[in-house]
């Protein structure tokens, strides 16, 4: 009576001890080959791998062989078809990740890349995670540039208050101390912001903006002007064009134009000495 056959669970599997067993189901279904690109019964190195197998099976019929030794032993054998690719199914995590990116809609895979960006270690990572999500604006992204204003870095906290721009609503409350920040860069976002989602009080805010002692603070405030009116307050608008800096000046210039003023000749601005 012949004895059954050993059953091998995974992550063993069960070797015929046949040339074609070797070339259908380690090789072309392992690596994906076809018929033509698979190794024929008769090349050097198939052979090798069958003597291979059945040495180890001789030397002890219960022993198991590990699909992972098997597919070394085959790399080893069979370069040519093999080389360093690994068996479908192997795959390391980053490829699968890919993979379930490019599987992902376009929205759900933006959102993921955004996210990770968000959590990144590098301020720039989450800088560009804060501009992602302006690019997505979900309905809760002012949320997220709420918690970024404490960030360790002050470019990431100038990012959180530049996305705040881009909201339909803002809760400036915990917003307003950074208008008073030492860093000029921190100073002139939270102002824009306060302009932009100020109220009846924005114009006071692009009025101190645009009489703070820093041109780079001033520049940032000078952006909001379109959002008033140049009549009612025309102040603003001469502040903005007779600035001392001249690229506040010029940004100025360029975007009030056409809206009734002359071209204005810098001496000195109404009201400053």
């Amino acid at each position: 009576v012949l004895a059954p056959q050993p059953r091998l669970a995974r992550p063993a599997v069960a070797l015929p001890l046949t040339l074609a067993y070797l070339r259908k189901a380690v090789l072309r279904h392992r690596w994906s080959l076809t018929r033509h690109t698979a190794p024929g019964r008769r090349n050097p190195g198939i052979r090798r791998l069958s003597r291979w197998v059945k040495a180890q099976l001789a030397a002890d019929p219960a022993r198991l062989i590990p699909e992972r030794q098997l597919i070394a032993k085959a790399r080893e054998l069979l370069p040519e078809f093999i080389g360093d690719r690994a068996p479908d199914g192997w795959r390391s995590m980053k490829e699968r990740a890919d993979a379930k990116r490019a599987a992902a809609p376009p929205v759900e895979a933006a959102v993921e890349q955004a996210l990770a960006d968000l959590l990144g270690r590098k301020p720039a990572a989450r800088v560009r995670g804060l501009q992602r999500m302006a690019e997505l604006a979900p309905h809760d992204l002012f949320d997220w540039c709420m918690m970024y204003l404490d960030d360790t870095a002050p470019e990431v906290r100038v990012a959180a208050l530049h996305t705040m721009l881009r909201c339909d609503f803002a809760d400036m409350r915990l917003v307003t101390p950074l208008a008073d920040a030492e860093d000029r860069r921190v100073r002139g976002a939270a102002i824009a912001a306060l302009v932009r989602h100020g109220g009846d009080e924005a114009a006071e805010w692009m009025r101190a903006g645009l009489t703070d002692p820093s041109p780079h603070v001033r520049l940032e405030a000078v952006q909001l002007l379109p959002q008033f009116d140049a009549q009612t307050h025309s102040d603003l608008f001469e502040f903005a064009r007779y600035d001392p800096n001249p690229d506040v000046r010029h940004r100025a210039e360029q975007l009030i134009a056409g809206k009734g003023f002359p071209k204005a000749h810098y001496r000195t601005a109404p009201g400053r000495v």
